[in-house]
């Protein structure tokens, strides 16, 4: 179960010429997090927005997330590799026996576009989760409507809710520049991917195991970034996703403890598939 929301994974640094490695998990905890996401899809009109705010127990912060949250996007929270580099990341995508999530009514979210723009704000309701899951519960946020809520580069998006068992939110976040991917090409020793509008972005390949993502996490600067062979490796062959990001994020804290992730999204994704030797085919 996976809805459009983002949060921090495990991973470790793989630098170009070492094998991919999982640092060990801290002990299971309990806490209070909150994660609210604006996405500008290049191609698409309008904003998507999707939000949850979360009592867990029993699991990390970042298991709990990434129950919820779609893979790359909870990459895209933590902390980015240095420029020019790549991490392996996994993420988990099932609830662990022993664990538990509510998910906590915030009241009705209001999002204001940027005063420019002269639109009306989008009022978004909570909804009950769908029983999939004993042991996740409560109610989510995501727009019906996402071409309701229309996109500005650099325009400041303004985010309140009353809070009903979560406390009140009152955050801004500015929208970042949009991107697109432009090409992507197989080398002798990898992939080279290149993305529209120039720039530092994110980019993200990953694949789905079973109950599990399999992903590579880099940073790129200036329109490209070469991905090495020995990350592509921790994939192995066949269809991939590719998706190039550039993100903002502010936080805001929570009633109880914790806070909650405010975080504005332009990104652009398709599909490859790598072949053993390495090939790319990605009509477009």
């Amino acid at each position: 179960m996976r809805s459009l929301l983002p949060f921090a994974a495990t991973g470790a640094l793989m630098a170009c010429q070492s094998a991919p490695s999982e640092p060990a998990q801290p002990p299971p905890s309990e806490g209070r997090a909150g994660l609210v996401v604006l996405s500008q899809t290049f191609g698409e009109p309008g904003v998507a927005v999707s939000g949850q705010v979360m009592d867990y127990r029993r699991q990390t912060r970042s298991e709990a997330l990434h129950t919820l949250a779609q893979a790359e996007q909870a990459w895209m929270v933590s902390p980015a590799p240095t420029a020019g580099s790549c991490r392996v990341r996994r993420a988990h995508g099932a609830t662990a026996a022993h664990a538990s999530i509510d998910l906590l009514d915030m009241g009705a979210l209001t999002v204001s576009p940027p005063a420019p723009l002269d639109d009306q704000p989008v009022r978004i309701e909570p909804r009950p989760l769908p029983a999939l899951d004993f042991r996740v519960g409560g109610v989510v946020y995501d727009a019906d409507r996402p071409e309701d809520l229309p996109y500005l580069a650099g325009g400041r998006y303004r985010l309140a809710a009353g809070g009903v068992d979560s406390g009140p939110l009152h955050a801004a976040v500015l929208a970042p520049p949009p991107v697109y991917l432009r090409e992507i090409s197989a080398q002798a020793d990898g992939l080279q991917v290149r993305w529209g509008e120039g720039g530092p972005a994110r980019v993200f390949l990953s694949k789905d195991v079973g109950h599990e993502t399999l992903g590579v996490d880099c940073a790129g600067e200036d329109g490209a970034l070469d991905v090495p062979a020995v990350a592509l490796a921790a994939l192995g062959s066949g269809p991939v996703q590719i998706s190039v990001q550039r993100a903002t994020r502010v936080t805001a804290p929570l009633v109880g403890g914790g806070e909650t992730t405010v975080m504005f999204v332009t990104r652009d994704a398709r599909e490859h598939v790598i072949a053993d030797p390495l090939e790319t085919e990605a009509p477009r």
